[in-house]
C-alpha cells in the first residue's frame, strides 16, 4: 500500500472556466506506507510546479515539475520564481539535507538558460 502528497497547477486553470488544449504541470512524491516513514508536508508552491516533504528532522524531499525550456524572458522570470520559491523552503530548513528531483525540463549544459538559473540554487 502506497500514501502520497501531490499538487496540480491545473486547479486555478480549471476555476478559470472552460479548458482548452492539453492538461499541463503538477508534481507529487509517493511512499510505501509499509516503511512507516512519518511524512510531513512542508510546502506546496502557488502555482503548483513543486512540493516539499519532511521525512525526518534531518531530510527534506521536493519534487518539481519545472516549464519547458524556451528563449524568453517570461521562461526565465517563471524560473527565477519557482528557484526562489525553493530556496525560501531552503532558508527556513537549513540545517536538513535536501533532495531535489523531479522534471526538470532543460539540458545540463552552461549554455542553457534553465541549467545556469538552477544550478546556482544547487551550489
Amino acid at each position: 500500500m502506497t500514501a502520497y502528497l501531490a499538487i496540480s497547477s491545473m486547479d486555478d486553470k480549471v476555476s478559470t472556466g472552460i479548458m482548452h488544449g492539453r492538461p499541463f504541470g503538477g508534481t507529487g512524491i509517493l511512499w510505501r506506507k509499509s516503511l512507516g516513514i512519518n511524512v510531513r508536508l512542508v510546502h506546496k508552491s502557488a502555482n503548483g510546479c513543486s512540493i516539499t516533504v519532511c521525512l525526518s528532522d534531518k531530510m527534506l524531499i521536493t519534487s518539481v515539475y519545472l516549464p519547458c525550456q524556451v528563449s524568453s524572458v517570461d521562461y526565465t522570470v517563471e524560473l527565477s520564481n519557482i528557484c526562489a520559491d525553493i530556496e525560501s523552503v531552503m532558508d527556513a530548513y537549513a540545517n536538513c539535507v535536501h533532495l531535489i528531483a523531479g522534471d526538470f525540463n532543460f539540458e545540463c549544459s552552461n549554455v542553457n538558460t534553465g541549467y545556469c538559473i538552477f544550478n546556482s540554487l544547487a551550489v
